[in-house]
């Protein structure tokens, strides 16, 4: 039996993409004997009730002076943690590396490009101030600076490892500039925060991380789990019939949550959509599919049921499913959701807020809406000509995500199983170490 631990900002059970991953690998990791153990890091403590789960063990951030401790506490076989600049990741990575475990991580493309990055370091800035964090599903969460405070609990609990490991002051020092600065010139893959092995999703984010300095031998090629289902289900597609409503689906992101609109700006956005929407009910229907863990269901119930109460608003649920009951997609940017509605070839409208750099409305692959107003147009549009081709979807699959086997899951598990081996055959006797 082997154990694998994994570090994660919400609970595993909540729809996020790195539990959208593992729903994929877990069963697949089960079948060899690998079992897993969740550590959370959240601003509020888990509830008793959180922690029950049949398939592994939930463990809470605020119950650990430090990563050293939690690291000695599970005695993983294996670490996954975020190739990013989040305190938690980094100490639980230092832990890893101080223990001599390996630590993996999954490395995804850059969505968010240069022209963007003006917006995304102003919601850094401004993000520390806020009264609520972007996991929060209750508006009865939020309180003053709750952002930043957590920002600083997470720190210290980075601090905190760092002295269990005895790093040098000065070390210490240069980290934490490193760190904060990287919130100020925010690029996700950076190999300053590199781990021993990174799952890639692509042939283009392959080279490019070659480029930035990152050890090739520490890049595994795989695609991404999040995307099996979708590539599994190519075969299913089937168009409406005939003489019926056109199907929209809404596929919301987090971002006024995430600091790229104001909250106005969403709302206006979603109001607009809605009521124009609502005018055509003869011809067309709408459902609206939330962020499973970033965005509040309830403020997208109180935008939309006093326009038309009839219009379901899902947070949970699975999204392909969502997508393959859907005719058009609408969605504000390139993220998950709309990657796997372009691999089930169905229609795009991207609602763009003057947000340049997204790779989606630059390969031309979906259509591109700038005036909400004119959303019934548009719908009309993209169902009687749907311009994205075969080759610019292949062409795109690729670059982004290696294959439409749908075996990513595999690739990953196997690489995990793999790792582990090398591991214990190199370090025999490493765990003896966390006693």
């Amino acid at each position: 039996m082997f154990k694998i631990l994994i570090s994660h900002y919400t609970l595993p059970e909540i729809r996020s993409f790195r539990t959208l991953i593992f729903e994929q690998v877990l069963p697949f990791l089960e079948n060899h004997d690998v079992e897993v153990e969740w550590f959370i890091y959240m601003p509020d403590k888990i509830k008793p009730n959180s922690r029950e789960n049949e398939k592994y063990k939930v463990l809470d951030f605020h119950d650990y002076d430090n990563a050293v401790d939690l690291v000695r506490d599970v005695k993983p076989d294996i670490i996954y943690a975020a190739a990013y600049p989040i305190s938690p990741d980094i100490a639980i990575r230092l832990a890893g590396e101080h223990f001599k475990i390996p630590v993996v991580a999954d490395v995804v493309n850059e969505v968010v490009m240069e022209g963007r990055l003006r917006k995304v370091i102003g919601a850094n800035i401004s993000g520390f101030l806020q009264n609520s964090v972007s996991t929060d599903t209750n508006e009865n969460q939020k309180q003053f600076m709750r952002r930043g405070r957590f920002w600083i609990h997470k720190y210290l609990f980075l601090l905190r490892t760092q002295l269990a490991v005895k790093m040098s002051i000065l070390k210490i020092i240069e980290d934490f500039f490193i760190l904060f600065s990287a919130h100020f010139i925010w690029k996700k893959n950076n190999p300053k925060f590199a781990v021993d092995y990174h799952f890639v999703e692509g042939n283009l984010l392959f080279n490019s991380l070659i480029k930035m300095g990152y050890k090739k031998s520490s890049l595994i090629l795989t695609g991404n789990p999040v995307y099996d289902k979708a590539f599994q289900k190519l075969t299913q597609f089937s168009p409406s019939p005939k003489n019926t409503k056109i199907r929209v689906l809404l596929l919301t992101h987090a971002m006024y949550e995430h600091g790229f609109w104001t909250r106005k700006q969403r709302d206006d956005l979603v109001k607009v959509l809605v009521t124009e929407i609502s005018k055509h009910k003869d011809e067309m229907s709408l459902v609206v599919k939330i962020h499973p863990s970033s965005e509040i269901l309830s403020d997208y119930e109180k935008l939309i049921q006093p326009i038309d109460s009839s219009i379901p608003i899902h947070q949970k649920g699975d999204i392909q499913e969502f997508i393959n009951n859907s005719d058009v997609i609408l969605a504000y940017s390139t993220s998950s959701g709309p990657i796997q509605a372009l691999v089930l070839k169905k229609p795009i409208i991207m609602i763009n807020q003057n947000l340049p750099g997204d790779i989606m409305l630059e390969r031309d692959l979906v259509m591109r809406c700038t005036e909400p107003s004119k959303i019934i147009s548009s719908i009309h549009k993209a169902i009687s000509v749907n311009h994205t081709t075969d080759k610019k979807i292949n062409d795109f699959v690729s670059d982004y995500m290696y294959k439409t086997d749908g075996l990513a899951y595999e690739r990953m598990g196997k690489a995990i199983i793999e790792i582990i081996k090398k591991s214990k055959h190199q370090n025999s006797d490493f765990k003896n170490s966390l006693e």
